[in-house]
């Protein structure tokens, strides 16, 4: 017990590490979280029987804030915070499309990646991932099969559902996180188990897609959604090389409006929407999504019990549709006879005033934009096209990988398929497999260059006799000797039919087919090809 023991000692200066850590100025805390040990001092700080306060403040409690800005924050990469790349590997690396019960797939989910904190967290995660009211997620990457969240309650009445409520995966999470990209992921490691992912590469900024809102030890972020019609017009602009439009945020289902507010640099006002039906008598069509449906009801109730400061006294309200009727206590004007353009500008004023009084105005703010980079560092953006650019110039790096992978492969897959026509078309005429097996041999003596030959029979003179090939002849005998090293393997393990005239031209048919395909994938240049996926996922979003 006596070596878990640390003593603490109270010296000169830690009264000061207490404030930066614990205090109410974020600056200072800011800077101590990016602060780099000077060499040995950690491992000075592990082996002493004793420390100081500023030393555990210094050497340990700034590894914890750290872990808690990477946990609570996502990276600009992906959209992602850990818990929820956990989730949604859980899903994807089985395609697994079923319906799954919240608790069920919190416990398998947190069997497969190691996640090692209670399940409350996992649950809200999950919840967050399949909202879909305005104000939540523009693309939600789950579904929720049964009642789950609205803005009724903006998610505070979720906390019994993980019994109840079973969700999916979306059918067009797949068609943003593609496939054929999961070979490229960087998997990470938890005790000799691979699990999720460093971070995935969707072909869309699902950062802007559908925004956060995270906390951490010294930091905060909090990032609007954005229409995904326009950041694919913006994408396809970068691929083109022509200069990106600013965005103005955008919610899905949300029919008030949101405009850049001119009194204030990186504001914008989000407004609801009323309907004026006579002199006494509004709609309210829509609140700020930013206010829940059950905390405005609560405001609309305080102001019918007696008057707020101007607002206008209200004699009742009930709920109509997603929104509210609302009555005023108000004598009715003396009519004038107006035209229809004065009656059409004095009913904008009023809506206008409407909309003051009765708190349908907030604003959101993209002055606090925070997110891990490549590196996992934070990082903070000025701009959404700041975040837009430095996604896709990760992007295309991506596809620059891909495409190298896939030329080397149809390169692979034509000289495979080389291989075995040369090697049917030298057994075709004796039918004795030996004299096939010498006859390529030579063959491939004439064709490689030395130096690659050799460097093929070094490494299987490397190999062990165990892993050499044991592989019965096609005439039925069984050498002592293997025939062909492991590199062939896959010519002596072809069925025997497809050593006739029929199989020889399937292979013949596809390899030409591949050839086409090689030369089209080297002229297609990496901006091509995710200007192509772009163009698929605009098809299915046009009605975003």
């Amino acid at each position: 017990m006596e070596q878990h023991i640390k003593y603490f000692m109270w010296e000169d200066g830690d009264d000061n590490a207490i404030d930066v850590a614990f205090g109410s100025d974020p600056l200072p805390r800011k800077k101590w979280m990016n602060r780099i040990a000077e060499m040995g001092e950690h491992d000075n700080y592990l082996k002493a029987k004793s420390t100081s306060y500023a030393s555990f403040i210094n050497n340990e409690l700034v590894f914890y804030a750290r872990a808690d800005l990477q946990r609570s924050l996502p990276s600009l990469l992906d959209g992602l915070t850990k818990v929820r790349r956990k989730i949604l590997f859980g899903l994807l690396v089985d395609n697994d499309m079923r319906s799954n019960r919240i608790d069920n797939l919190i416990g398998t989910v947190s069997e497969r990646t190691s996640y090692k904190h209670g399940p409350r967290g996992m649950s809200e995660a999950v919840i967050k991932m399949s909202q879909d009211y305005a104000g939540s997620n523009n693309i939600p990457l789950l579904i929720p099969l049964g009642t789950l969240d609205s803005n009724e309650t903006h998610g505070k009445d979720h906390y019994s559902t993980d019994r109840y409520v079973h969700v999916k995966l979306n059918s067009i999470t797949r068609l943003l996180f593609l496939e054929e990209d999961d070979k490229f992921l960087n998997y990470l490691n938890e005790d000799g188990k691979s699990i999720e992912p460093y971070c995935y590469q969707p072909i869309l900024p699902m950062i802007l897609v559908n925004g956060c809102k995270g906390i951490a030890v010294g930091w905060s972020s909090n990032i609007p959604n954005y229409k995904p019609s326009d950041i694919i017009k913006n994408i396809k602009k970068w691929l083109m090389d022509k200069p990106l439009d600013r965005m103005t945020p955008w919610y899905k289902g949300f029919s008030g409006t949101i405009k850049e507010d001119p009194n204030k640099v990186g504001s914008f006002l989000v407004k609801g929407d009323v309907r004026i039906k006579d002199e006494t008598t509004f709609l309210i069509v829509e609140i700020p999504f930013t206010k829940s449906k059950k905390d405005y009801e609560e405001f609309l109730t305080s102001i019918t019990e007696g008057p707020r400061g101007k607002t206008r006294q209200i004699k009742s309200f009930e709920e109509e549709g997603n929104g509210f009727k609302i009555d005023l206590i108000q004598p009715k004007k003396t009519k004038t006879k107006k035209t229809k353009k004065t009656e059409k500008s004095e009913n904008s004023l009023e809506m206008e005033s409407l909309i003051e009084e009765f708190d349908l105005q907030t604003s959101i703010s993209i002055n606090n934009m925070h997110l891990l980079d490549e590196n996992m560092n934070l990082k903070k953006y000025d701009t959404e096209i700041a975040i837009l650019e430095e996604f896709l110039a990760y992007r295309l790096v991506c596809y620059e990988k891909k495409k190298t992978s896939m030329v080397d492969q149809l390169k692979h897959d034509m000289e495979s398929l080389d291989h075995k026509i040369k090697f049917i078309k030298l057994w075709q005429p004796s039918r004795d497999i030996k004299k096939a097996v010498e006859l390529f041999k030579k063959y491939l003596s004439e064709e490689k260059p030395k130096e690659q030959l050799l460097e093929k029979e070094k490494l299987l003179e490397e190999k062990p006799k165990e892993q050499l090939l044991e592989k019965e002849e096609l005439l039925g005998e069984n050498p002592k000797e293997p025939i062909l090293g492991d590199d062939y393997n896959y010519l002596l393990s072809m069925p025997i039919n497809t050593f006739y005239d029929d199989s020889l031209q399937r292979m013949e048919s596809e390899r030409k087919t591949k050839e086409k395909l090689l030369e089209t994938m080297q002229k297609t240049t990496p901006k091509e090809m995710y200007l192509k996926d772009i163009e698929k996922i605009s098809t299915i979003l046009s009605d975003l």
